[in-house]
């Protein structure tokens, strides 16, 4: 019987990320936070007034994903959207106080299903992976900056054939 091969590092993340979604969900539950809204207040309560393409920059979505989930936000009172002064054709995007509270509530559920992720891990283990993890992120970034050539298969056929 053929062993199953083991699990590409990118799974084990998906996992975990899978399992932070659905952790978000159950202590989130009733606050009308849904799980893929948590991380833009969170983001906003680092950096309030930020505009539409700087939050979808820094969660990596899509500029539509962003708006629709800050008109969903907006029309729950979590955020309000604003002209820049400098520049009316841009939307500042800050917490209300009813986002402000809400930002709390996240801080404490992360906070929370951290300390079960990192449950068993000794101190001089947490940072080790967090640099590792840091460093991945910057990998990810330099490797997003300037992504190398696709190759097609059409290409890549027309070669062997020619060989």
């Amino acid at each position: 019987m053929p062993s199953t091969p083991p699990m590409f590092l990118g799974g084990w993340i998906a996992r975990l990320y899978r399992a932070g979604q659905q952790a978000m969900a159950i202590s989130l539950h009733g606050t009308g936070i849904g799980a893929g809204q948590f991380p833009f207040l969170r983001l906003l309560a680092r950096q309030d007034g930020l505009c539409q393409d700087t939050i979808a920059h820094a969660l990596y979505l899509d500029k539509g994903t962003v708006a629709r989930a800050l008109q969903k936000l907006e029309s729950q009172n979590f955020v309000r959207r604003r002209a820049d002064a400098a520049d009316a054709r841009k939307l500042l995007v800050f917490l209300t106080p009813k986002g402000r509270r809400a930002a709390v509530l996240i801080h404490r559920a992360l906070a929370a299903w951290h300390r079960v992720l990192l449950g068993g891990l000794e101190a001089d283990e947490q940072r080790a992976l967090r640099r590792s993890l840091e460093k991945m992120h910057a990998n990810a970034e330099a490797w997003l900056a300037a992504p190398p050539p696709v190759r097609s298969s059409r290409s890549s056929r027309s070669r062997e054939r020619k060989a």
